[in-house]
C-alpha cells in the first residue's frame, strides 16, 4: 500500500513544477535488473586489486550473483520502491568477461581524470546489445573501486529498453566494509543501493 501511495505522489507532484512528464523510471512498478557493469571501471590500488584474473573470472560474477544468493539483503525492489523485479544479467556478465581489467588497475589516486558524466553513461548504454527489448532496465555502471580511499562510485542508471534512452541516472558512492575482497566491495554495492533509492527520489 505504501508503494502505491508513493507512486501516486510522484504522478501528481512532478507536474506541479511545470509541464514535465513524470519520469517513467520513477513511476513504473516493474523493472528488469541488468546487473553491475564493471567494463569501464577503474580499480585504484594494485595491492587491493593484485589479481586481474580473479577480478574478471570470479569476483565480478560473485558480486552480480548476490541479488540471487542473498535476495533478502540485496532486495532491489525494496530499495527502489518496485513491486516486481525481473532479472536478465546475461549481457552484463558476458561484457564484464570481455573487459581488459589489467589495464584498468592503477596504483595512484587519479580517478578524477576519468570523464564520467551523463553523456558518457548514455554512450555506454547505447552500446549494450541486450536480448530484452521492452520495459525499464536498471544497471549499476561502476566508475571506480578505490582501495586507497576505501570508496566506490556507481552510476545508478534506469533505461528505456526499447530505445536505449537513459531515463534517470545519478552518481552514488558506496562505502565498502567487511572481509576483503568479496564481502568488502560487495557492501559498497549494498550501501550504494541504500543511498541511491533515497537520493534519486524513490522515497520521500
Amino acid at each position: 500500500m505504501k508503494r502505491i501511495i508513493i507512486t501516486f505522489a510522484v504522478l501528481f507532484l512532478i507536474p506541479a513544477f511545470g509541464n514535465t512528464q513524470p519520469n517513467k523510471a520513477l513511476c513504473t512498478q516493474q523493472i528488469i535488473w541488468l546487473g553491475i557493469d564493471y567494463s569501464h571501471a577503474t580499480f585504484v590500488d594494485e595491492y587491493a586489486f593484485y589479481d586481474s584474473s580473479l577480478l574478471k573470472n570470479d569476483l565480478f560474477k560473485h558480486w552480480n550473483n548476490l541479488v540471487f544468493k542473498e535476495r533478502k539483503k540485496y532486495d532491489i525492489g525494496r530499495f527502489f520502491n518496485k513491486e516486481q523485479v525481473n532479472y536478465n544479467t546475461k549481457f552484463i556478465n558476458q561484457n564484464n568477461l570481455k573487459t581488459d581489467i589489467a589495464n584498468q588497475i592503477i596504483n595512484f589516486d587519479d580517478v578524477q581524470n576519468q570523464v564520467f558524466n551523463k553523456e558518457l553513461i548514455q554512450q555506454i548504454v547505447s552500446g549494450y546489445n541486450l536480448d530484452v527489448k521492452d520495459g525499464v532496465g536498471l544497471v549499476f555502471i561502476t566508475e571506480y573501486l578505490n582501495g586507497i580511499k576505501s570508496i566506490a562510485a556507481y552510476w545508478i542508471t534506469f533505461i528505456d529498453l526499447k530505445t536505449k534512452k537513459v531515463l534517470l541516472t545519478d552518481k552514488v558512492y558506496g562505502k565498502p566494509s567487511g572481509i576483503k575482497p568479496k564481502n568488502y566491495w560487495a557492501n559498497s554495492f549494498y550501501n550504494a543501493m541504500v543511498v541511491g533509492g533515497k537520493k534519486m527520489g524513490f522515497y520521500f
